[in-house]
């Protein structure tokens, strides 16, 4: 009888052990959402500046094939809200809202392409090739003391130590703009 109360005792520590939860665990699974949600911007950015070495004659097939690879990417749509939940702890609602601008008008921007090489008789300038590849550079990782695009949204906590928030929001006007004014060329 006493052997059975043992081991019934036992067995409840150990059940109650495996019940407990653990606040570290789920917020280190929060930031693995958010490094790997905005792993996307790092892979635009390697995009960007490959474009300078492909053959003119290779052009939209490289763009297709990077087209066609991210139209996969809305399956990670679910968990933006918390790469995003992340980011509002430490960023203001105003950069949150250009990040997301900034965001929604570069995969607008890859897609431009595509469709502007697609028609017939569409080519690309090498200063056109020179900007996108000096966009993927603004946008990639780097030193994560840098200010690029990628580097706000991974880590946020390293940018802000070295930069003033007003310079993070200049950064992400200038960014947009530039982002609409390539978007606007490509369209028109």
């Amino acid at each position: 009888m006493r052997k059975s109360f043992f081991i019934l005792l036992a067995l409840s520590v150990l059940m109650m052990s495996g019940c407990q939860y653990d606040d570290s665990k789920y917020q280190a699974t929060k930031q693995n959402i958010q490094y790997h949600y905005f792993e996307a911007i790092d892979s635009h950015a390697v995009f960007l500046q490959e474009l300078q070495f492909v053959p003119s004659d290779q052009l939209l097939p490289f763009v297709q094939g990077y087209t066609m690879r991210n139209k996969h990417n809305d399956l990670y749509a679910d968990v933006e809200v918390i790469a995003y939940e992340q980011l509002n702890q430490k960023l203001s609602p105003e950069m949150i809202t250009t990040i997301q601008e900034v965001n929604n008008t570069l995969d607008r921007l890859i897609s431009s392409l595509y469709s502007y090489l697609s028609q017939e008789g569409n080519d690309i300038s090498k200063t056109t090739i020179s900007d996108f590849t000096n966009l993927g550079v603004q946008i990639a990782h780097s030193d994560q003391s840098n200010l690029t695009l990628y580097n706000l949204l991974v880590y946020p906590e390293h940018i802000q130590k070295n930069y003033a928030d007003s310079d993070i929001s200049l950064f992400l006007l200038e960014l947009k703009e530039l982002l609409r004014k390539m978007h606007d060329n490509l369209i028109i």
